[in-house]
């Protein structure tokens, strides 16, 4: 479980930045300044820049966690 809240506060947290990080570097404007259009374009690809992001990020975690899970490994170094 705590996992789970680990990855979903990276997920929002990512997704806040790379908001910011369009509007402030690519696109050089407000929100406000921008069309619907574009506010919904820029909503799209900062959730898919954080979903890749989480995706990295827990990846390796969940292998882990599986191995472990499964009894495979008795420890995380073994795995």
């Amino acid at each position: 479980m705590r996992c789970l809240v680990a990855v979903a506060m990276l997920m929002f947290t990512s997704f806040e930045h790379s908001v910011n990080f369009i509007y402030g570097h690519v696109l050089n404007r407000r929100k406000s300044e921008c069309s619907l259009g574009t506010q919904l374009g820029v909503t799209c690809m900062a959730g898919y820049m954080s979903g890749v992001a989480g995706t990295i990020i827990s990846n390796p975690a969940d292998n882990i966690l599986t191995a472990l899970y499964n009894n495979k490994a008795s420890t995380s170094l073994q795995v």
